[in-house]
């Protein structure tokens, strides 16, 4: 099993504040991957693929801060059953 809990506070231009919470739990297959395979190898292989097709262009060693890169991953990672909860609380 892996679990992750980011927990984000947000201040905003208007001084708005807001906490943004992401829980992600993934369990492991029995007779197949466990879960840190999965949440790590897939979306290595996920953009692995997008670099190989052409669909990331950057070149060098980045990280996945660009919407370019980080939402088709995760389009792709909802398909493979990989989704986080997200919430967002106003305060």
């Amino acid at each position: 099993m892996t679990v992750m809990k980011h927990v984000i506070g947000v201040a905003d231009v208007d001084n708005k504040k807001s906490t943004h919470t992401i829980d992600l739990l993934v369990y492991g297959d029995e007779k197949g991957y466990s879960a840190m395979a999965k949440t790590v190898g897939y979306p290595v292989g996920i953009a692995a693929t997008m670099i190989l097709e052409g669909q990331i262009k950057h070149k060098g060693v980045i990280l996945p801060l660009t919407s370019d890169i980080y939402l088709p991953v995760l389009e792709e990672l909802k398909s493979l059953n990989i989704i986080p909860k997200e919430h967002v609380e106003h305060l």
